[in-house]
């Protein structure tokens, strides 16, 4: 049994992990057993366990800024295409993960299989041919949409046996792979993948080349160098809502449940005002309240460095102020930085309200402060570095960066604790089989022991949780109605 001592998480977990290897070499050379097979199973699911990451879903409307933000905060500008193509947006999921095992750029590219594709196109085709004078245009737009993505502007009248002809997946070999649907693509930089993936994720009607993005399901893409930021994390960019493709405005509903904090953002001009933010908010809060995966909720307002210092100076929420006046005699930039500062301060306290009255109000027992953050972010700010109007720590990028570094952090560290306490487990017992009696009783002991106190700490800590939730719910219970004395109601004395 391996000892560390006054080690690292990091080392414990190396230490752990080698030992995990070691044990599964020597099974492997033990005759078959229940036991043994037993013990291969359980040292087996540990390692493949551990791999389990926190899922941070990154939601919005079309145009919101989305990738721009994600690209921010990995300190690579070109890593997910953007939308300085306003014909071009973002058509399937990228997840964005850290790449732990070399320096390269990759892409996993995995598509559905040809059957679906089949079945798309069969059901694309009815949509299309329908006659019926009450047909849905919106599913005909989507429909056209991705026919023409694929196959040209003159596959929207060619059979379903044409469309299936092998001619049309050379490149992608991978698609008609009955057991490999992964495209592999491996870059030396962040700009170079993404001019490759880009056919793959985007729809853009002034590509000149032949989109595939209708047959993926999903691209995940390694980034180096992001160890801190994303070795148990994983970034979700879905497609945004609120746009004509009903296909990619309900995926939000489908992932969200997954999901351990969600991120909503928006542009900081209708933050408080759009629809879709708010209604992917209440339903991120009801997963957070109904004990899912959701643990809080994040509103990153966009594009904060989009404004007219003129126009918002002579705005009722400034003019004629202290501030307003202040800002009248400085120069151009540092009027504009102040503009910018003060309409984020108001942001962040116009959707705390908003929250507040419209989703705290609703269940008074949830501490708004623990679980509702608000982040006013400029991303191309950031990135300026040729006379830039705000500084580094005023773009809040960096502070969302340590967010996600908090969150890898304690993820770490639960897991670490997590697979040391299984290999623990696991080693005791090879220990306990292959002692004599009375150690083994002693061993039984022991365990057992150890197994009490862990069951009590955890018993303990949820009696106190949920001790504080019903006190919380009963005091709210006690504002909303106090109690009302009714004499009528009471039970007649026992004679």
């Amino acid at each position: 049994m391996f000892i560390v001592c006054n080690n690292t998480e990091r080392q414990a977990m190396k230490a752990a992990e080698t030992c995990v290897t070691q044990v599964l070499e020597k099974l492997k050379t033990l005759p078959k057993k229940e036991f043994i097979d037993y013990l291969k199973g359980k040292m087996t699911k540990l390692r493949t366990g551990v791999k389990n990451k926190v899922l941070v879903g990154v939601f919005g409307k079309t145009g919101a800024g989305k990738s721009s933000l994600i690209n921010a905060i990995l300190g690579e500008p070109n890593c997910l295409p953007n939308g300085a193509n306003i014909s071009a947006c973002t058509s399937v999921m990228i997840q964005v993960e850290a790449n732990m095992t070399n320096y390269s750029y990759e892409a996993e590219i995995e598509f559905i299989s040809k059957k679906e594709w089949e079945d798309d196109i069969k059901s694309h085709q009815d949509v299309m041919s329908d006659e019926n004078d009450n047909k849905n245009e919106e599913l005909v737009r989507v429909a056209t949409a991705k026919i023409q993505a694929f196959y040209g502007k003159y596959g929207v009248g060619k059979s379903l046996k044409d469309l299936m002809k092998g001619e049309h997946f050379r490149e992608i070999p991978e698609f008609l792979s009955p057991t490999n649907t992964v495209k592999m693509i491996s870059c030396g930089t962040a700009s170079e993948l993404s001019g490759k993936i880009a056919c793959y994720t985007r729809s853009d009607n002034k590509m000149e080349v032949k989109h595939y993005w209708p047959l993926v399901k999903c691209v995940t893409i390694k980034v180096p160098n992001t160890k801190e930021l994303l070795e148990h994390i994983v970034l979700l960019d879905l497609p945004g809502t609120g746009d004509c493709n009903k296909t990619r405005d309900n995926m939000w509903k489908s992932h969200l449940s997954q999901c351990s904090s969600v991120w909503i953002v928006n542009d900081i001009q209708r933050a408080a005002s759009e629809r879709e933010p708010w209604m992917i908010l209440e339903s991120s809060f009801s997963y957070l309240i109904q004990g899912g995966e959701c643990e809080n909720i994040t509103f990153i307002c966009t594009k904060t460095d989009d404004i007219n210092p003129k126009n918002y100076l002579g705005s009722p929420v400034l003019k004629n102020t202290e501030l307003h006046l202040d800002l009248e005699k400085k120069g151009a930039a540092e009027r504009k930085r102040g503009c910018i500062q003060h309409r984020n301060e108001q942001a962040k306290i116009m959707l705390g309200e908003r929250f507040n009255d419209e989703v705290v109000k609703k269940k008074p027992f949830i501490q708004m402060e623990k679980i509702f953050q608000v982040f006013t972010v400029s991303a191309e700010e950031f990135q300026n570095d040729e006379n830039p109007i705000l500084e580094q720590e005023q773009t809040e990028i960096p502070q969302l960066k340590q967010v996600l570094e908090d969150m890898n952090e304690r993820h770490s560290k639960t897991a670490v604790k997590d697979y040391i306490s299984g290999v623990y487990g696991i080693l005791s017992l090879i220990k306990a089989a292959n002692s004599n009696d009375s150690t083994m009783v002693e061993m039984k002991s022991n365990m057992y022991q150890l197994l009490k106190d862990s069951l009590e700490e955890q018993l303990s800590t949820i009696t106190s949780l949920m001790t504080k939730h019903y006190n919380d719910l009963k005091n709210s219970c006690q504002r909303e109605l106090p109690i009302q004395k009714n004499h009528a109601c009471r039970l007649p004395r026992r004679k």
